[in-house]
């Protein structure tokens, strides 16, 4: 995610994470990680320990999210719904997206799928 849109998420939920976090996932992906965020806040503020994102990437095409509660029965549903959007939207523009394999698996909308911007 370029620096503009990495501070904007870090500043609007900062309880959310560490400081200086990375999110390694592309500017097509901020409204739904944002969203995701919004939709978790008032599930994990009174949780001890407090909730943290500890990793947020693209793998294989797909959007990862890695927290301290990973597996958690309230936080896991939202989480897997964030990433199964992200499986439907091109990482780099929003679009409506699909896997595509062109040597690294990415989600790409057809304006996007030739597109060689890899984090």
């Amino acid at each position: 995610m370029n620096t503009e849109n990495n501070k904007k998420i870090l500043n609007r939920f900062p309880d959310l994470f560490p400081s200086n976090f990375y999110l390694g996932i592309g500017d097509g992906w901020f409204n739904i990680f944002n969203d995701l965020c919004e939709d978790l806040k008032p599930i994990v503020k009174n949780l001890n320990p407090p909730f943290t994102f500890i990793q947020v990437k693209e793998k294989f095409g797909g959007l990862r999210v890695y927290t301290n509660y990973d597996g958690d029965d309230k936080v896991n549903p939202v989480i897997c719904l964030a990433e199964k959007k992200a499986l439907e939207t091109c990482d780099m523009c929003g679009e409506k997206g699909l896997l595509r394999n062109s040597g690294w698996l990415k989600i790409r909308c057809d304006n996007h799928v030739d597109t060689k911007h890899y984090l």
